[in-house]
This record gives structure tokens, C-alpha cells and sequence, in this order.
């Protein structure tokens, strides 16, 4: 039910937020070209708990750091600050990170040639969380508002200071949040390739890794479509694929 929303969610005019439509299209154009690029078949996501301390009238807040390149064992939980409330902010309570190939290559050193970062870093891209606090330049409307988005500067913290408008999407009603941020790293590349591909009802599609992350979408996508589906999987995975 989930992924019948998902050219929606992304693409649809009444649904794209606080953002011009055609720089919304550019963002995503970059986005979904990335993880068509880079993204691998499995899929993981994780519930973001929140622990926030006032402290003295700063706001900290507990995120996940990376420090060095010895993988998710030497990821550690540590107190950073909320930052400043400035006009673009929409300051997000985190509720669900996304945790993709992408993520645990980098904390293994395995993506340093493509994506070269300076440690410490926050790890995560994606988020699902409910608006807090905006900035004067954004949308009041907004307060109170689930939505899902990116964060280029690490997203597994507990409040996201969200300061790019097309990196943020309201989540329809009929979805829950943890639903919605899966989209992140799996839908948008299914939903590009059938894009750019023209899938057509007549179209027989041969789906590669089809129980990973893009796979389960771009499955789902096509027999939307109206295609005829050939998905590959690992034996042990053949039960959850049909």
C-alpha cells in the first residue's frame, strides 16, 4: 500500500513543500541519479529514540558520531548541540532514520574515493520526524506537520535543522511516518528507473536483486504498471519476493 504513494509522495506537485517546483525536480533529479549509482540491494531502518537536555538555555542533543573507518562497531552516542534557529531552519523531531549501504560503507572507509568526508561526522541521510519550530522564512504551517527529507550533514540526531526547502516532504494522512521514511534510498530509485525506462503495460522487466531495498519497491512499481515482472533473488529469499 505503501509504494502506491511513492510517485506521489515524491513527484507531485500538490505535494512537494515550501520549495520551488522546478529546483524541487533538480534535487531529486540529482538524488534519485545518486543512489541509482551507489545504492546496493539491502535495506535496513532503525527507530530514532529521542533524549533531548536543556542545558542552561542551550539545546543539546544525543547523536551518532563516526570517528575513524572501523565500521558500525566503533560508532559512538554522543551529546552535540541542536544548533541555531535561523530564518531557513525548520527544526525537525527525529523519529525514524533510514539506514542504507551507504551509511555502513563510509563508516567502513569502503566509499572514501567517492564520498570523502573530514571525521567527526554525524552518520545517516534520511529522517522521519514531526516539525518543532520554524525559521521567519519558512511556512508556519509547517508546525506540527510528519514529514520526511535528507540531511546531506548527517540525519541520526535527534533534531534536524532542516535549512534546504526541497530536501523536506509532507507525509500524506493515510501513511505513517515509519512507512514514508522508507522511501528514502529505495523508492526514488525504483521510481526514476521506471521513469527514464517509459515502462509500459506491454514491457517484460527483468528486476536484479529483487529483495533489496530498490528491488521490493521497483517490483511493486512495475506491476503498477502493468508489466510483466521477472525478479532474481537468493533462494532464501524467493518466499518474501513472491
Amino acid at each position: 500500500p505503501v509504494v502506491s504513494l511513492a510517485p506521489q509522495l515524491l513527484f507531485d506537485n500538490g505535494l512537494f513543500w515550501d520549495c520551488p517546483q522546478r529546483l524541487a525536480n533538480l534535487f531529486l533529479q540529482f538524488t534519485v541519479d545518486f543512489f541509482c549509482k551507489y545504492s546496493y540491494s539491502y535495506f535496513y531502518f532503525c527507530e530514532f529514540p529521542c533524549i533531548v537536555r536543556q542545558k542552561k538555555g542551550v539545546s543539546d542533543m544525543q547523536g551518532i558520531i563516526q570517528q575513524n573507518y572501523q565500521g558500525i562497531e566503533a560508532l559512538q552516542i554522543k551529546s552535540i548541540e541542536e544548533g541555531p534557529l535561523t530564518p531557513l531552519s525548520v527544526m525537525i523531531r527525529n523519529k525514524f532514520v533510514p539506514v542504507l549501504p551507504y551509511d555502513w560503507q563510509t563508516e567502513s572507509g569502503a566509499l572514501t574515493e567517492i564520498r570523502p568526508v573530514q571525521l567527526p561526522i554525524v552518520i545517516g541521510y534520511g529522517f522521519g520526524g514531526i516539525v518543532e519550530q520554524v525559521g521567519r522564512l519558512r511556512h508556519s504551517s509547517l508546525i506540527g506537520q510528519r514529514v520526511i527529507g535528507m540531511q546531506p550533514n548527517g540525519s541520526a540526531q535527534e533534531v534536524i535543522n532542516n535549512k534546504i526547502p526541497p530536501l523536506l516532504f509532507k507525509v500524506p494522512d493515510q501513511v505513517t511516518l515509519a512507512d514514508a521514511t522508507t522511501l528514502v534510498g529505495g523508492a526514488d530509485a525504483a521510481l526514476h528507473a521506471i521513469k527514464v525506462l517509459q515502462i509500459q503495460s506491454t514491457d517484460t522487466v527483468l528486476v536484479t536483486g529483487a529483495s533489496g531495498g530498490v528491488g521490493t519497491y521497483l517490483i511493486q512499481l512495475l506491476k503498477l504498471a502493468g508489466a510483466t515482472v521477472i525478479a532474481l533473488a537468493s533462494a532464501e529469499n524467493q518466499a518474501f519476493v513472491r
